[in-house]
């Protein structure tokens, strides 16, 4: 690792810090007491550092996959919906199975990699090849990849709000992304 890079990444945060300060303040509040609203509300006691460490995990993650992407010479815009289509897949499965912690953490995180895998791949098997062919369909690709990340947060909401069974919940979800779907083709 280069000797700045590390200085580049403390200026980042800092940088961060400031453009958030400069936001709050043109919005009319004070910037100071936002951020000891958000460090005491985080890490004020141990259970809150977990439940900090617990929201942020998936973020990261998320953040480490499009950086590993770009850094293969790739890119991944559609992480956020892989992320939640994951996260809804291993909600599916572990509220489903009635197992022994030690084999339904891992098929959980199975199912969960192999949620994101699919969300990125129905989108891709229909737009890869024009895009290679000179980016035609670009626009095409962005606005399925935006049409599943806003279906699997109704997903999420529905399951959350009405606790309707998750199976009927992705019938109705399913068609409802093949209507929009058949609009695309």
């Amino acid at each position: 690792m280069e000797k700045n890079q590390g200085l580049k990444s403390i200026m980042a945060v800092i940088l961060g810090l400031i453009a958030g300060a400069i936001l709050m303040a043109v919005m009319g509040f004070n910037p100071l007491e936002g951020y000891e609203f958000l460090f005491k509300g985080g890490l004020m006691n141990l259970e809150r550092i977990g439940n900090t460490i617990a929201t942020a995990t998936p973020l990261m993650l998320t953040g480490l996959s499009v950086a590993f992407a770009f850094k293969t010479g790739l890119f991944n815009i559609g992480a956020p919906g892989q992320m939640l289509f994951g996260g809804f897949c291993s909600i599916a499965v572990g509220l489903s199975l009635d197992l022994p912690k030690v084999i339904l953490v891992p098929i959980v995180v199975l199912a969960g990699i192999l949620g994101g895998a699919l969300w990125a791949t129905v989108p891709g098997i229909d737009c890869i090849g024009p895009m290679l062919e000179g980016g035609k369909l670009w626009y095409e690709y962005l606005l399925v990849l935006f049409l599943f990340s806003r279906a699997s947060r109704e997903i999420s909401k529905d399951a959350y709000r009405e606790r309707y069974s998750i199976c009927a919940l992705l019938r109705g979800h399913i068609l409802l992304l093949q209507n929009h779907w058949s609009c695309f083709q």
